[in-house]
């Protein structure tokens, strides 16, 4: 049975010889090229993409009379100054995304008497209390406020009201919330809905 094995040894030294020797630690073609990619991305800098939303300042005036007595004005700009920065990085690309804020104007006249003057905006939305807590607190951005065909319905209303929307692009939040003013200037606002963007 030893001689047997003897036999065997030699056959079974150069299978563990040949199997050492194929073991070198090198690495194989598909790691070295990942190694590679790898090195080339951290050696290069990153390239920055700067994207201003709106690019231009736009200007818009609304003077409307209504049949109800009511009248508004409704005048908005773009704040070329603050904006909210949203960054998307990818690989070695990093895109800088600047949502410039709006400054919007709402006056309403009742019997050509002014009975509300403000800014819509952060502050103004934030201030009010009736609002949902997921926006409290919220950098919005006002994209649009115009006013509800319900304010047209009734030749005797006694409100006007107004639709705004809202967004944060890094909260990834779209709002829209319902203003309704009164001929004393009182006001309130509730949220209809809320959106993820």
């Amino acid at each position: 049975m030893y001689k047997a094995l003897l036999n065997k040894l030699p056959l079974l030294f150069l299978l563990l010889t040949i199997a050492f020797c194929s073991c070198d630690s090198r690495k194989s073609k598909n790691d070295l090229l990942r190694e590679s990619i790898t090195k080339y991305k951290d050696s290069i800098e990153p390239i920055v993409i700067v994207k201003y939303i709106p690019e231009e300042n736009r200007v818009t005036e609304t003077d409307t009379i209504l049949t109800t007595g009511f009248r508004y004005k409704i005048s908005s700009s773009v704040d070329m100054n603050h904006a909210i920065i949203k960054e998307v990085a990818t690989d070695t690309v990093i895109k800088k995304y600047h949502y410039r804020k709006s400054i919007v104007k709402l006056q309403v006249f009742s019997e050509n008497k002014l009975i509300f003057d403000a800014t819509i905006d952060s502050t103004f939305l934030n201030n009010y209390s009736g609002l949902v807590e997921e926006i409290k607190d919220a950098d919005l951005i006002i994209s649009d406020l115009r006013l509800d065909p319900k304010s047209l319905l009734s030749p005797k209303a006694d409100k006007i009201f107004f639709k705004i929307r809202a967004y944060n692009p890094n909260h990834e939040l779209d709002v829209r919330i319902n203003l309704h003013i009164d001929k004393k200037g009182h006001y309130n606002m509730h949220t209809s809905k809320s959106y993820p963007i």
